[in-house]
Protein backbone atom coordinates (compact mmCIF):
# COMPACT_ATOMS: atom_id res chain seq x y z
CA UNK A 1 0.00 0.00 0.00
CA UNK A 2 2.50 2.37 0.58
CA UNK A 3 3.25 3.26 -3.65
CA UNK A 4 -0.19 4.49 -3.55
CA UNK A 5 0.58 6.34 -0.12
CA UNK A 6 -2.36 4.78 1.30
CA UNK A 7 -0.26 4.52 4.90
CA UNK A 8 2.89 5.27 6.00
CA UNK A 9 5.60 6.00 8.53
CA UNK A 10 6.87 8.98 10.23
CA UNK A 11 10.72 8.09 9.70
CA UNK A 12 13.14 10.78 12.09
CA UNK A 13 16.21 10.28 9.81
CA UNK A 14 19.96 12.38 9.72
CA UNK A 15 20.91 13.27 5.66
CA UNK A 16 23.64 15.10 6.52
CA UNK A 17 26.15 14.89 9.61
CA UNK A 18 27.14 18.37 9.11
CA UNK A 19 24.19 19.73 9.26
CA UNK A 20 22.22 21.86 12.22
CA UNK A 21 22.16 20.61 15.58
CA UNK A 22 18.53 18.62 16.17
CA UNK A 23 16.27 18.23 18.97
CA UNK A 24 17.03 14.43 19.29
CA UNK A 25 21.01 15.19 19.48
CA UNK A 26 22.05 14.40 15.88
CA UNK A 27 22.82 17.14 13.24
CA UNK A 28 20.88 17.29 9.84
CA UNK A 29 17.95 15.48 10.77
CA UNK A 30 14.82 15.41 8.78
CA UNK A 31 11.23 14.21 9.70
CA UNK A 32 9.33 12.11 6.24
CA UNK A 33 5.85 10.45 6.07
CA UNK A 34 6.25 8.01 3.08
CA UNK A 35 7.51 5.14 1.99
CA UNK A 36 10.89 4.76 -0.42
CA UNK A 37 8.75 3.64 -2.90
CA UNK A 38 6.13 6.17 -3.29
CA UNK A 39 8.66 9.00 -3.00
CA UNK A 40 10.57 7.31 -5.95
CA UNK A 41 7.73 7.14 -7.88
CA UNK A 42 6.46 10.51 -7.14
CA UNK A 43 10.18 12.28 -7.51
CA UNK A 44 10.96 10.35 -10.96
CA UNK A 45 13.95 9.24 -9.81
CA UNK A 46 15.67 7.06 -7.18
CA UNK A 47 15.96 7.60 -3.36
CA UNK A 48 19.61 8.66 -3.91
CA UNK A 49 18.98 10.77 -6.99
CA UNK A 50 16.02 12.83 -5.18
CA UNK A 51 18.76 13.70 -1.79
CA UNK A 52 21.38 14.58 -4.02
CA UNK A 53 18.76 17.00 -5.41
CA UNK A 54 17.17 18.29 -2.26
CA UNK A 55 21.02 18.53 -0.88
CA UNK A 56 21.81 20.71 -4.22
CA UNK A 57 18.83 23.05 -3.87
CA UNK A 58 19.35 23.46 0.03
CA UNK A 59 22.73 24.73 -0.85
CA UNK A 60 21.56 27.10 -3.75
CA UNK A 61 19.24 28.70 -1.36
CA UNK A 62 21.49 28.41 1.51
CA UNK A 63 24.24 30.80 -0.61
CA UNK A 64 21.47 33.19 -1.72
CA UNK A 65 20.28 33.44 2.60
CA UNK A 66 24.01 33.96 3.44
CA UNK A 67 24.32 36.94 1.27
CA UNK A 68 20.89 38.54 2.75
CA UNK A 69 21.46 37.20 6.31
CA UNK A 70 25.09 38.91 5.99
CA UNK A 71 23.56 42.60 5.20
CA UNK A 72 20.83 41.76 8.67
CA UNK A 73 23.88 40.61 10.22
CA UNK A 74 25.83 43.85 9.74
CA UNK A 75 22.26 45.99 10.71
CA UNK A 76 21.93 44.10 13.65
CA UNK A 77 24.68 45.66 15.17
CA UNK A 78 23.62 48.93 14.62
CA UNK A 79 20.26 48.12 15.76
CA UNK A 80 20.84 46.14 18.76
CA UNK A 81 22.51 48.83 20.59
CA UNK A 82 19.34 51.35 20.07
CA UNK A 83 17.56 48.75 21.51
CA UNK A 84 19.86 48.02 24.31
CA UNK A 85 19.43 51.73 24.98
CA UNK A 86 15.74 52.64 24.40
CA UNK A 87 14.26 49.10 25.87
CA UNK A 88 11.76 49.08 23.04
CA UNK A 89 12.19 47.39 19.46
CA UNK A 90 9.59 49.98 17.65
CA UNK A 91 11.44 52.73 18.63
CA UNK A 92 14.48 51.66 18.22
CA UNK A 93 13.23 50.73 14.18
CA UNK A 94 12.50 54.17 14.10
CA UNK A 95 15.62 55.53 15.58
CA UNK A 96 17.22 52.68 13.18
CA UNK A 97 15.38 53.97 10.05
CA UNK A 98 16.11 57.65 10.36
CA UNK A 99 19.57 56.19 10.47
CA UNK A 100 19.22 54.84 7.54
CA UNK A 101 17.42 57.71 6.12
CA UNK A 102 19.99 60.59 6.75
CA UNK A 103 23.06 57.44 5.24
CA UNK A 104 20.51 57.31 1.80
CA UNK A 105 20.50 60.81 1.64
CA UNK A 106 22.65 61.29 -0.52
CA UNK A 107 22.05 58.54 -3.06
CA UNK A 108 18.91 59.64 -2.90
CA UNK A 109 19.59 62.79 -4.20
CA UNK A 110 22.14 61.32 -6.74
CA UNK A 111 19.44 59.15 -7.90
CA UNK A 112 16.83 61.92 -8.49
CA UNK A 113 19.35 63.48 -10.33
CA UNK A 114 20.11 61.18 -12.24
CA UNK A 115 16.47 60.39 -13.13
CA UNK A 116 16.14 64.27 -13.88
CA UNK A 117 19.25 63.78 -16.26
CA UNK A 118 17.66 60.90 -18.50
CA UNK A 119 13.89 62.90 -18.36
CA UNK A 120 15.83 65.70 -19.65
CA UNK A 121 17.57 64.21 -22.52
CA UNK A 122 14.42 61.08 -23.33
CA UNK A 123 13.64 63.66 -26.32
CA UNK A 124 17.38 63.84 -28.15
CA UNK A 125 17.43 59.72 -26.98
CA UNK A 126 14.25 59.37 -29.49
CA UNK A 127 15.72 60.95 -32.13
CA UNK A 128 18.27 59.41 -32.63
CA UNK A 129 16.81 56.23 -31.72
CA UNK A 130 14.22 57.29 -34.73
CA UNK A 131 17.42 58.06 -37.07
CA UNK A 132 19.76 55.35 -36.95
CA UNK A 133 16.62 52.65 -35.98
CA UNK A 134 18.44 50.38 -38.77
CA UNK A 135 22.10 50.61 -37.78
CA UNK A 136 21.89 49.66 -33.76
CA UNK A 137 25.86 50.54 -33.57
CA UNK A 138 25.89 53.97 -35.17
CA UNK A 139 22.88 54.57 -32.59
CA UNK A 140 24.93 53.38 -29.68
CA UNK A 141 28.24 55.85 -30.96
CA UNK A 142 25.34 58.58 -30.97
CA UNK A 143 24.07 57.78 -27.36
CA UNK A 144 27.54 58.03 -26.04
CA UNK A 145 28.15 61.36 -27.93
CA UNK A 146 25.06 62.51 -26.28
CA UNK A 147 26.07 61.54 -22.72
CA UNK A 148 29.65 62.89 -23.11
CA UNK A 149 28.16 66.32 -24.59
CA UNK A 150 25.79 66.40 -21.62
CA UNK A 151 27.89 65.13 -19.13
CA UNK A 152 25.64 62.23 -17.95
CA UNK A 153 26.66 59.03 -17.04
CA UNK A 154 23.45 56.70 -18.11
CA UNK A 155 24.80 53.94 -15.12
CA UNK A 156 24.57 56.57 -12.45
CA UNK A 157 21.41 55.69 -11.24
CA UNK A 158 22.20 51.88 -11.01
CA UNK A 159 24.72 52.44 -7.90
CA UNK A 160 22.32 54.48 -6.29
CA UNK A 161 19.78 52.09 -6.64
CA UNK A 162 21.49 49.00 -5.70
CA UNK A 163 22.52 50.59 -2.39
CA UNK A 164 19.11 51.55 -1.00
CA UNK A 165 18.05 48.19 -2.05
CA UNK A 166 20.67 46.22 -0.12
CA UNK A 167 19.71 48.59 3.51
CA UNK A 168 16.25 47.78 2.99
CA UNK A 169 17.27 43.78 3.25
CA UNK A 170 19.91 44.29 5.61
CA UNK A 171 16.92 46.08 7.99
CA UNK A 172 14.02 43.16 6.79
CA UNK A 173 16.35 40.59 7.41
CA UNK A 174 17.95 41.94 11.14
CA UNK A 175 14.34 42.25 11.83
CA UNK A 176 12.58 39.58 10.88
CA UNK A 177 15.92 36.99 11.98
CA UNK A 178 16.56 38.97 15.33
CA UNK A 179 18.07 35.91 17.20
CA UNK A 180 20.98 35.51 14.36
CA UNK A 181 21.10 39.01 13.58
CA UNK A 182 20.48 41.67 15.95
CA UNK A 183 21.56 39.27 19.15
CA UNK A 184 24.51 37.52 16.75
CA UNK A 185 23.52 33.93 18.70
CA UNK A 186 24.81 31.11 17.30
CA UNK A 187 22.90 29.72 13.84
CA UNK A 188 22.93 26.04 14.68
CA UNK A 189 21.51 26.24 18.06
CA UNK A 190 18.95 29.03 17.16
CA UNK A 191 17.79 26.37 14.51
CA UNK A 192 17.56 23.74 16.71
CA UNK A 193 15.82 25.77 19.42
CA UNK A 194 13.44 26.51 16.74
CA UNK A 195 13.06 22.67 15.88
CA UNK A 196 12.40 22.18 19.66
CA UNK A 197 9.98 24.72 19.68
CA UNK A 198 8.29 22.86 16.78
CA UNK A 199 7.86 19.38 19.02
CA UNK A 200 5.83 20.63 22.11
CA UNK A 201 1.77 20.58 21.50
CA UNK A 202 0.10 23.96 21.19
CA UNK A 203 3.37 25.95 19.81
CA UNK A 204 2.21 28.44 16.92
CA UNK A 205 5.38 26.66 15.39
CA UNK A 206 3.76 23.35 15.89
CA UNK A 207 1.16 24.05 13.21
CA UNK A 208 3.71 25.70 10.79
CA UNK A 209 5.15 28.83 10.68
CA UNK A 210 6.56 30.75 7.88
CA UNK A 211 10.22 30.53 7.85
CA UNK A 212 10.98 33.94 7.73
CA UNK A 213 8.99 34.18 11.23
CA UNK A 214 10.38 31.09 12.88
CA UNK A 215 12.80 32.89 15.16
CA UNK A 216 9.90 35.59 15.93
CA UNK A 217 7.39 32.97 16.76
CA UNK A 218 10.28 31.98 19.43
CA UNK A 219 10.37 35.32 20.79
CA UNK A 220 6.79 35.33 20.93
CA UNK A 221 6.50 32.45 22.81
CA UNK A 222 10.27 32.04 24.75
CA UNK A 223 7.94 32.05 28.54
CA UNK A 224 6.97 28.83 27.15
CA UNK A 225 10.79 27.44 26.66
CA UNK A 226 12.64 29.56 28.97
CA UNK A 227 13.28 27.05 31.98
CA UNK A 228 13.89 24.10 29.97
CA UNK A 229 16.84 22.51 29.88
CA UNK A 230 17.43 22.30 26.19
CA UNK A 231 16.88 25.95 25.98
CA UNK A 232 19.64 26.26 29.22
CA UNK A 233 22.02 23.86 27.53
CA UNK A 234 22.09 26.04 24.07
CA UNK A 235 22.42 29.80 25.51
CA UNK A 236 24.55 31.11 28.45
CA UNK A 237 22.37 32.65 30.95
CA UNK A 238 23.62 36.43 29.61
CA UNK A 239 22.33 35.18 25.80
CA UNK A 240 18.94 34.07 28.17
CA UNK A 241 18.37 37.15 29.36
CA UNK A 242 19.01 39.27 26.00
CA UNK A 243 16.59 37.43 24.58
CA UNK A 244 13.80 37.71 26.96
CA UNK A 245 14.68 41.65 27.57
CA UNK A 246 14.49 41.22 23.66
CA UNK A 247 10.97 39.27 24.16
CA UNK A 248 9.54 41.60 26.10
CA UNK A 249 10.46 44.66 24.31
CA UNK A 250 8.63 44.32 21.43
CA UNK A 251 5.27 46.43 22.12
CA UNK A 252 5.38 49.37 19.29
CA UNK A 253 5.26 51.98 21.60
CA UNK A 254 5.40 51.50 25.10
CA UNK A 255 2.48 50.12 27.32
CA UNK A 256 0.52 50.60 23.49
CA UNK A 257 -0.74 46.44 23.60
CA UNK A 258 0.30 46.34 20.59
CA UNK A 259 2.98 43.48 19.73
CA UNK A 260 5.27 44.26 16.78
CA UNK A 261 5.83 39.79 17.42
CA UNK A 262 2.66 39.79 15.84
CA UNK A 263 2.03 38.85 11.87
CA UNK A 264 -0.82 40.56 9.93
CA UNK A 265 -1.49 37.66 7.30
CA UNK A 266 -2.49 35.78 10.66
CA UNK A 267 -5.67 37.85 11.32
CA UNK A 268 -6.65 38.04 7.58
CA UNK A 269 -6.87 41.17 5.50
CA UNK A 270 -9.49 42.75 7.47
CA UNK A 271 -8.70 40.74 10.51
CA UNK A 272 -7.05 43.54 13.00
CA UNK A 273 -5.42 47.10 13.04
CA UNK A 274 -2.29 45.14 12.64
CA UNK A 275 -3.06 45.33 8.61
CA UNK A 276 -3.36 48.88 8.87
CA UNK A 277 0.43 49.08 9.79
CA UNK A 278 2.28 48.16 6.39
CA UNK A 279 -0.06 50.65 4.90
CA UNK A 280 1.15 53.15 7.18
CA UNK A 281 4.61 51.96 6.08
CA UNK A 282 3.80 52.49 2.64
CA UNK A 283 2.11 55.61 2.71
CA UNK A 284 4.96 57.16 5.08
CA UNK A 285 7.43 55.76 2.59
Amino acid sequence: EGSFMHSGVIEHICINSDGPLCYCGNRGCLETYCSANSLSEIAGMSIKEFFEKLRENKEEKSKMMAIFNFFGSIFGYVLWPIFYVVQNYGIAIIIFAILAKIVLFPFSIKQQKAMANNARLQKKQKEIQEKYKNNKVKANEEMQKLYQKEGVNPSSGCLTSIVPMLVMLGIFYSISSPLTNTLHLNADLVNSTVTYAQHIPGMPLHSGVNTYYQQIEVLNNFGAVINTDFVHNCFTQAEISHIEMLANGFDLFPGSGISMLQVPSTYGFFGSFYTIIPVLCFVSS
